[in-house]
């Protein structure tokens, strides 16, 4: 088992949500961190709640110079990191791949993928060099199935887990000391869906219909997500689910690789997540 007293920990998107959650776990841990968050004041808020100062830097997970600032203030505090936790994220309202804008694909990949690719490439050469090294990249449950409506959001989960689990493949071959963990959490009760990319294609109540619908799935707490992966990182876990509807949904996936988008659908009817008629964007509706 391994012991977090100590370690050097980096989280992104720790101002809220499992990245909050995160900091607090770590820190009760003992782990020494840097938090970095877009948002500077949700960022101080999370290191008031810490038993130990954290070094803290708000930018954008998407601006690579501000990775280089972020690695120089890291070591010039800590003198070494032990791992890095790529958590932040963003998602965007129900829209048809049809009409998904190239911009918002764009932002949603900057963030969710190249902020991971980011992140890893930085600390990767000083995470090397520690005696127990751990890379956490977080994906989703949609990272193993995916949903209609969601297709960006879904393309940039996987395009987490094939970075991430190649990776863990080259560190078996160059990097015995480290450990490579992908996460992948079902619904969490995070602010995620109020913070979506809008895509054109919602009117602000459609967007408040859809978003109260979705919350209905956030059924783990943020602590209990922090406390699995924490748990994952401690055990050198490389695949962690969080929550029962990711295990089912994994399951499924396995068990009915070529028709479990049929009964995902099914389910989504059901609860009102998929309307029966195309979704057209605000400015094609009639």
């Amino acid at each position: 088992m391994l012991q977090l007293n100590n370690k050097v920990f980096i989280v992104t998107g720790a101002g809220s949500g499992i990245g909050r959650a995160l900091a607090i776990k770590l820190d009760q841990e003992g782990a020494k961190l840097a938090l970095n968050d877009i948002n500077a004041d949700a960022l101080k808020e999370t290191a008031s709640m810490l038993n130990q100062a954290p070094l803290e830097m708000a930018f954008s997970v998407t601006e690579q110079a501000q990775w280089d600032r972020f690695k120089e203030a890291v070591l010039a505090q800590f003198g070494s990191v032990d791992g890095i936790i790529n958590n932040a994220g963003i998602s965007h309202e129900a829209v048809t791949a049809e009409h998904l804008r190239e911009a918002d694909l764009k932002q949603i990949m900057d963030i969710n993928f190249y902020g991971v690719v980011f992140g890893t490439q930085t600390f990767l050469p000083e995470i090397k060099k520690s005696p127990a090294g751990s890379i956490v990249n977080i994906s989703s449950i949609f990272g193993v199935t995916a949903v209609a409506l969601q297709s960006a959001y879904c393309a940039s989960k996987f395009a987490v887990r094939g970075y991430t689990e190649s990776l863990r493949m080259e560190a078996l071959s160059y990097y015995p000391n480290l450990t490579v963990s992908c996460v992948h959490p079902g619904g969490i009760d995070t602010p995620i869906a109020d913070n979506v990319i809008q895509a054109g294609s919602r009117t602000n109540e459609e967007r408040d219909r859809d978003s109260a619908k979705f919350k209905k799935s956030f059924v783990t707490p943020p602590a209990v997500a922090a406390k699995t992966i924490v748990d994952g990182i401690a055990k050198k876990q490389t695949r962690i689910l969080i929550g029962m509807d990711a295990k089912l949904l994994d399951w499924t996936a396995r068990a009915m690789p070529g028709t479990y988008s049929k009964h995902i659908l099914s389910h989504m009817k059901k609860r009102g997540l998929v309307d029966s008629e195309l979704l057209l964007p605000i400015d094609k509706r009639a």
